[in-house]
């Protein structure tokens, strides 16, 4: 039950190796490693930027998160250049005043134009994640369609405006490779916005061919840029390799993704160990990163190993070696040191709303889960809400539902289920009573959560039906039940055969499942699950649905001992028309739950 994306931990992870292995400059390694090291963490920071939070907020953390370890990094690096300097029999000022200097600049470069400026090593990135960060949370806060043409225009305009001015002056702070940065970040973003429309379940048939299709041609791309590789160089914002070079950098940061994910989809006994550290070393490449700029700009290896006679080959992986002992054997005493470790990996607050993605295990089977919170609260119910039969957690009614209930105080744990979105398991084998299982497996997961005070259920379509056997199996779990138009049709329709005359599979709009799918459904009984469940329940139907039957869903609200139901004039299944009311029939039943329990 991880928290987090862990390949994604584990592709930061292998980029902070990289930026590592960039740096002892191994002849020909960089044409490879520079195409991809540092786009990599750009592509992810626009990925996980959205306008949840004010910009004054955003800033603020993003300020904490990146500009306090650029603080306390620069000054040890001033600090630890005494010692250096007494050791190498240099003037104790002149240290002091080069890395002051660097410090106060805030760049990898050793520019000239218009003054000169000190290199203070790689922590030049974070400066430039800052104000990239800053800038794409500035274009994508606009929601007008026509500003959708805008901001690439905007996007592409300032990464020329970055790439072009640094041929005659250099500014600091790292300001213009931020603005090519930009560039990254927004593809990221893209990405994400894309993703619904990407997991959508039509489809899934032909996604790994597609991946594996994109994969050959992102290596055909990514070796033409190093075979005619020129600099691409993010520190100095130089793309001499044009076009090819920026198409390479993507190709090859992809590469990566995809790879890091299939080593973690088929992780075995002899690939955990390596995942294991891939991710440590991504959750904590911060700190890394700032452990090894500490050893690059203070510690001479390839000075000690040449002296030591040491050429070619072994030379260089004396170097790299030692680089990557002391950044890890630092890194691990420092993540040990708790006030120390805030400094360089501060803790969200609390009371900030976020979101979190990751993984519930069922069995063999791994849910995709994604939890939203309300701003403000430390402590809130949390409701569970469930798509329907071939959907997935993005549609727009279980996305507008669970943005509803953030804004009246509750917490949404959005669940793709058996043989949907992203979660495991294959279509044509998901029945209601796998669905069941996951939803039991997933209340296991939220009542160990220290900020829920209640649990919530809700579910739409087969994910209602699902979440109607889950109250009544556990009615003393589920607080409060919301149905949006339940799919009571499924065992009604499945107890209308005998086992042995139902079909060897069936086709729900073009997607096949075997005929387990309908003896499981015979085998459940909605009457028993609706009597054992007394608590408060909003059943929500459309009028005008055309896959499921209206009547069931009001006979069901009059069988329940405390049922609200919400009829929708002229709606369709999935609220097509009214989602409004929808909405608005959700906050006002849990408003007034809120309110109830509240005054008791």
């Amino acid at each position: 039950m991880k928290q987090r994306i862990d390949f994604l931990d584990g592709v930061k992870g292998f980029g902070i190796l990289s930026i590592v292995a960039g740096h002892v400059f191994i002849p020909g390694w960089n044409d490879v490693i520079f195409l991809y090291h540092l786009p990599i963490f750009f592509l992810l920071a626009g990925y996980f930027t959205n306008t949840k939070r004010s910009l004054g907020v955003f800033t603020k953390q993003k300020a904490r998160r990146l500009l306090v370890p650029y603080t306390v990094t620069a000054l040890l690096i001033v600090l630890f250049s005494i010692p250096k300097s007494f050791a190498e029999h240099t003037p104790v000022l002149s240290g002091l005043q080069k890395w002051g200097l660097a410090a106060v600049s805030g760049v990898g470069v050793e520019p000239t134009v218009p003054l000169h400026m000190e290199s203070i090593g790689a922590i030049w990135f974070l400066w430039a994640l800052f104000w990239g960060s800053l800038l794409l949370r500035a274009l994508i806060a606009p929601k007008q369609k026509w500003f959708r043409f805008v901001r690439p225009v905007l996007v592409g305009g300032l990464f020329a405006a970055g790439a072009v001015s640094t041929r005659y002056l250099f500014l600091p702070l790292s300001l213009q490779p931020a603005l090519c940065a930009l560039l990254w970040m927004y593809v990221g973003w893209l990405v994400k916005q894309a993703e619904p429309w990407l997991l959508q379940e039509k489809f899934k048939p032909y996604r790994g061919a597609a991946l594996g299709a994109v994969y050959l041609f992102a290596w055909s791309l990514f070796l033409e840029a190093v075979f005619h590789y020129k600099p691409f160089l993010m520190v100095s914002a130089v793309f001499d390799g044009g076009l090819l070079g920026v198409a390479g950098s993507f190709a090859g940061s992809y590469i990566v993704y995809v790879t890091v994910w299939f080593l973690y989809r088929w992780k075995d006994r002899a690939t955990k160990p390596l995942c294991f550290a891939l991710s440590w070393m991504g959750k904590n490449s911060l700190l890394l990163l700032c452990m090894h700029i500490i050893e690059q700009d203070l510690i001479p290896w390839k000075q000690y190993y040449s002296a030591a006679g040491l050429e070619g080959t072994p030379f260089y992986a004396a170097v790299l070696c030692s680089k990557l002992a002391f950044v890890l054997i630092a890194g691990i005493i420092v993540s040990h040191i708790p006030g120390v470790r805030t400094l360089f990996l501060p803790k969200p607050k609390k009371e900030l709303s976020f979101m979190n993605e990751f993984f519930i295990s069922d069995g063999d089977v791994r849910l995709h889960c994604k939890l939203d919170r309300p701003e403000g609260l430390e402590k809130s119910p949390l409701c569970i809400v469930l798509h329907g039969l071939t959907g997935n957690m993005e549609e727009p009614q279980i996305t507008g539902v669970a943005k509803a209930m953030n804004e009246v105080g509750v917490a949404t744990l959005r669940v793709e289920l058996y043989g949907h979105g992203q979660s495991g398991g294959k279509f044509e084998d998901h029945d209601v009573e796998k669905w069941i299982h996951n939803v039991l497996e997933v209340l296991d997961y939220v009542k160990n959560r220290s900020f829920v005070t209640d649990i919530y259920l809700c579910g739409h379509s087969q994910g209602g039906l699902t979440a109607l056997m889950v109250a009544g199996k556990k009615p003393e779990r589920i607080a409060k039940l919301i149905l949006l138009a339940p799919a009571l049709i499924i065992p009604n329709l499945a107890k209308r055969f005998a086992p042995e005359d139902l079909p060897d599979h069936m086709d729900f709009h073009g997607h096949r499942v075997s005929n387990g799918y309908m003896l499981a459904a015979q085998r459940l009984d909605t009457d028993a699950a609706i009597t054992a469940y007394k608590g408060p329940v909003l059943v929500v139907q459309g009028t005008a649905d055309g896959t499921v039957i209206p009547q069931d869903s009001i006979d069901a609200a009059d069988a329940y001992e405390n049922a609200t139901l919400a009829l929708i004039d002229g709606d369709s299944h999935c609220f097509d028309y009214h989602l409004d009311e929808v909405l608005a029939a959700v906050k006002t039943f849990l408003s007034n739950i809120q309110g109830a329990n509240h005054e008791e």
